[in-house]
Formats: structure tokens, sequence, C-alpha cells
């Protein structure tokens, strides 16, 4: 008996073994699928990144607004004179060295005016939430010295018909501002303040209470 010997090249021509395969359909369907999915992931991790970089944000302006009203209010606290300027922009301090002296000889020893310091807005006065990045706040510790420093430096804006200073009544301060934080990608993050700031150290007469209207 002979066998017979299974021989490829036998085969006759345009016969091909099966297999398995995608069609290009079923490819451009999977791609586009892959696609969205892809997009979906990006789009996801874009607002993940918008949503901490905002919080961030927030947090630090949040920050630098409430230093500079805790700051601002100490210095008042202890003020034997508060004055504001036309515009609204700089409020003057001043504050007696030497209680035990009556400097300016009227009697009283705690109402003397030996230095002066003053929180001063610099920069451009509006209220839109793109204003200037170096709208600051700045402090001057004694009026005639060229040293100072900034409480809020960037994103100060005033609130709509607002000045940022006012004095209601003698010795108190009404204090309004905006901080706005200017980079687009955080969505322009903002805070509004509003504060009273009342001297003690004042005569009893002029002891009332201010209500923010």
């Amino acid at each position: 008996m002979k066998l017979s010997r299974n021989n490829p090249g036998s085969l006759r021509p345009g016969r091909f073994l099966n297999r398995s395969a995608f069609t290009l359909i079923e490819v451009l369907v999977a791609s586009s699928a892959a696609a969205i999915v892809i997009a979906g992931a990006l789009a996801f991790v874009n607002f993940v990144r918008i949503s901490i970089t905002g919080v961030s944000s927030q947090m630090m302006i949040n920050n630098s607004a409430v230093n500079a009203i805790a700051f601002m209010r100490s210095r008042i606290r202890v003020a034997s004179s508060t004055t504001v300027d036309a515009n609204g922009n700089t409020l003057t301090l001043g504050f007696d060295d030497n209680y035990s002296v009556d400097s300016d000889g009227d009697g009283s020893f705690y109402n003397d005016k030996d230095h002066y310091e003053t929180f001063a807005f610099s920069g451009t006065n509006g209220t839109g939430l793109t204003t200037s990045a170096s709208n600051r706040i700045i402090y001057t510790p004694r009026v005639g010295l060229t040293a100072n420093s900034t409480v809020v430096p960037s994103g100060v804006r005033n609130l709509p018909g607002r000045k940022i200073f006012a004095v209601s009544s003698p010795g108190v301060v009404v204090i309004r501002f905006g901080v706005v934080d200017t980079k687009v990608r955080d969505r322009y993050q903002s805070i509004d303040i509003q504060a009273t700031g009342v001297s003690l150290n004042r005569p009893a007469s002029q002891s009332v209470i201010s209500i923010i209207p």
C-alpha cells in the first residue's frame, strides 16, 4: 500500500488558508470609539486641572484679603485719628507715640498725632473681573519714609458704587474692596470684602455704632 504525502506544493493555485481579520468598517468603528473615550478622558483631566488650580487660587486670594483686613483693623484700633482722601483710595492713620506726653497741648494725653501711617490703593480704579494684576494695597508704616510693604499684592478692585476706604463716623472706617485672580486659566476667581475698623483711642462722645449698608 502506498501512502500519499501531503505536499503543500500540490495545492491548486488560488486556494488560501482561512484566516480571521477585521474588516475596514470594524476598524473605523473601533477607532472612532477609542477616539471618543480618549477625548472624554482628556476633557475630564482638563476639568480636574481647572478645578484644582481654581480652588488653590481661591484659597490664596481669600487668605490674602482676610490677612489684609485683619492687619488694617489692628492698626485702626489703636489709631488716634482716621482720615480718607476724596477718592477713597488712601486711609491715613495718626498715632500717639507717648501717652504720658500731651504733644499737641489740648489737655488730652491719648489723642496726639506723633506720626502717620497709610494704607493706599495703587493702580487703576475699576470693578471688572479683568482688573489689572498691578492693582494692590500698600502699607506705609511712617509717612515721610520710603519704606513700605504690600498687604494685597495684586488684583484689587472696587466694589460697584463703593470707594475702597470711607469714614462713616469719627473713628469708624469702612473698608470695601474685591480681590481677583487675573489669570484666565483659573476662571477669574474672586472675593469681595466689607469690614469695619473702629478706633478705640477716641473720645467717649464719638462712641457710636455704625451699620454697613
